[in-house]
């Protein structure tokens, strides 16, 4: 990691958008503020395809994770809020890195009205979520 000046240490990091078959990824740093979509990892019944996200993981040097929680509109949790929870604490014990959550409510809806029908079905939906999750935090934490 590098510095910014003497003031703010710019932070690299990967965000996440957990589903159970697919699983959307985003980079990201706090020097521009801007996150992108990365690629998006196949899961099959929750277990992610771990040598992919080694791979990415290695080539991006994250020094933070975001991942989507996802909640009920009311707040509540939900089956899903469970599972990425787990995702949560596999994440820190496979990489020993710090993680944050970031609420993902609407994330999936507003990432297929910002994507054109064949983006859309080609799975960027997952990929567009995770930089939605991932602008949020960098949105809402200045380091």
């Amino acid at each position: 990691m590098a510095k910014q000046g003497n003031t703010q240490e710019i932070i690299r990091c990967l965000g996440f958008d957990y589903g159970k078959r697919r699983i959307g990824i985003a980079v990201g740093q706090t020097f521009t503020q801007q996150a992108e979509s990365l690629a998006v990892v196949r899961a099959q019944k929750g277990v992610p395809d771990w040598s992919h996200i080694d791979t990415l993981v290695t080539q991006w040097q994250p020094a933070l994770f975001v991942i989507g929680i996802p909640l009920n509109m009311d707040g509540t949790t939900q089956n899903m809020t469970k599972a990425a929870l787990v995702f949560k604490k596999n994440l820190e014990a496979r990489y020993g890195i710090r993680t944050e959550t970031v609420d993902e409510r609407l994330t999936s809806y507003t990432a297929k009205q910002a994507l054109s029908t064949k983006q859309a079905k080609s799975g960027l939906v997952d990929a567009e979520s995770a930089r939605l999750i991932l602008q949020d935090w960098l949105d809402n934490h200045n380091n």
